[in-house]
């Protein structure tokens, strides 16, 4: 699949020139007008965002455009041009993390294309190591998905593969490891985000022709996907007119592009994803059964951050050591209480923003508790954490109340699991044995529990429960 990359220029010719250049490699769109631009930057993605700083008689400019790339995505760098280096917009530009500034001169086509590469190649390592660090987990129910994708991905049927989760999940994640590990080249496309209108075109392909503005043949994603993995994000949003063709493809292993007389026969195996239900949209008539049951050959399922609580801390400062890998960041004890009571309705993609904003808030190398709780207040609302707190309780002691008893919860669910071995429960929790004892220490439930039980001898290795 072609890099998407959106240029926003007022000055037309600049426009269609960049355009011109860069089309024939990357899927290029163009905007002469910064509040269209930034419409286009809160609908849709891309992977690199090119902006002139100045745009004449507009209310809006490059450092607006700026702001709103890094409130969607904040470890994007953008591309800003100028004319003059010298210029306040420019020093306020530069002064923004990850932004490339690049001057106007004669050799502005080949340095764009040296930079929109520098770009590319960063996303696509950051992209490897956020699969590697997703997937790297204790908890139970992660293991069972990798076991899955390593039974999968040695079938030579090539089936088909639905994956389902909830949003920020890492479903395209997982989608990017099993191709990783059945050796296959990936092909992406998000069903979600492309426009309705060119979603058929987009998929099958076209002939010269075949519409108003199909000024040459385009092969489309299932050709393109031709020999490897087509993973189609949001397969839920599909139309009734794609899914219809798109059934065809899977029947007859030929596509036809629109306005074409001729099919092609393609070898693609089909990977796609959905947070929604769609056997409820298959008995509601959303969906097709047919199509429905053909994709869904075999089925993974990406579990909620909440549900895999013990992965929480580790990731947390796998992502910390990511965003900064010069010095060495730690959370103190209340930071990582808090950090496992949060119900994370955002996922692991939250978890990484609230990273994010965490280095972002804090001075030195420790996270403290207030750190934590204002990077998360930063990013969604806090009702979600008080969903099972009673109201009538003291307004100001909410924080603690949740973390209190959800930390209670999983110490007791993790020493349920390790028989008791308190060594083996920090393993599974991601902690030091010493701040699982502190934590125990102050949890009296807990201490009246163990208790009564003693600390019997387990029979548990460390390899039982990696």
């Amino acid at each position: 699949m072609s890099a998407k990359i959106l240029f926003a220029d007022d000055i037309l010719n600049d426009a269609k020139m960049f355009s011109l250049h860069f089309s024939s490699e990357y899927e290029v769109t163009f905007e002469t007008s910064a509040e269209n631009a930034k419409q286009r930057i809160k609908k849709s993605e891309y992977d690199v965002y090119i902006f002139d700083l100045y745009f004449k008689d507009q209310s809006l400019n490059g450092l607006d455009l700026l702001d709103a790339v890094f409130k969607k995505s904040p470890r994007i760098r953008p591309i800003v041009l100028t004319g003059d280096i010298d210029t306040e917009r420019v020093v306020k530009a530069t002064q923004k993390n990850f932004v490339h500034v690049l001057v106007k001169n004669a050799n502005t086509q080949s340095e764009l294309k040296n930079l929109v590469e520098q770009v590319l190649e960063q996303k696509r390592s950051q992209q490897q190591f956020e699969a590697k660090s997703v997937l790297n987990g204790n908890s139970p129910e992660l293991k069972k998905l990798i076991y899955t994708l390593e039974r999968l991905a040695t079938r030579p049927s090539k089936p088909s593969l639905l994956i389902t989760g909830e949003t920020g999940t890492g479903k395209e994640l997982v989608a990017g490891e099993f191709a990783r590990l059945t050796g296959r080249k990936i092909t992406v496309v998000n069903m979600a985000i492309l426009e309705k209108d060119r979603a058929e075109s987009a998929l099958f392909g076209h002939v010269k022709g075949a519409f108003t503005g199909a000024h040459n043949n385009y092969s489309g994603f299932i050709k393109q996907a031709h020999g490897g993995i087509l993973f189609m994000d949001e397969i839920g949003e599909c139309s009734p007119e794609v899914q219809a063709k798109l059934l065809r493809v899977l029947q007859d292993r030929q596509v036809r592009p629109m306005g074409g007389d001729s099919s092609t026969t393609v070898d693609v195996q089909f990977v796609c994803a959905t947070h929604q239900n769609l056997r409820q949209m298959v008995q509601q008539g959303k969906f097709r059964e047919d199509l429905y049951q053909r994709l869904s050959t075999f089925k993974v399922h990406v579990p909620a951050l909440r549900q895999r609580r013990m992965d929480i801390l580790p990731l947390f400062r796998t992502f910390l050591n990511e965003l900064d890998s010069m010095q060495a960041i730690h959370c103190d004890l209340a930071a990582e209480a808090l950090l496992l009571a949060y119900e994370w309705p955002g996922n692991i993609r939250e978890l990484k923003s609230v990273a994010e904003r965490c280095l972002a808030f804090t001075d030195g190398r420790l996270v403290t508790k207030d750190t934590a709780a204002q990077a998360i207040r930063s990013g969604f609302e806090m009702d979600t954490i008080f969903s099972k707190i009673d109201p009538q309780e003291d307004q100001e002691n909410l924080f603690q109340v949740a973390k209190r008893r959800e930390l209670s919860r999983l110490l007791e669910e993790a020493l349920s699991k390790c028989q008791g071995n308190r060594s083996l429960a920090a393993k599974l929790l991601g902690v030091s044995t010493r701040s699982l004892q502190r934590w125990i220490s102050k949890d009296s439930n807990l201490l009246i529990s163990q208790g009564r039980r003693g600390r019997p001898k387990s029979n548990l290795s460390e390899s039982s429960i990696q």
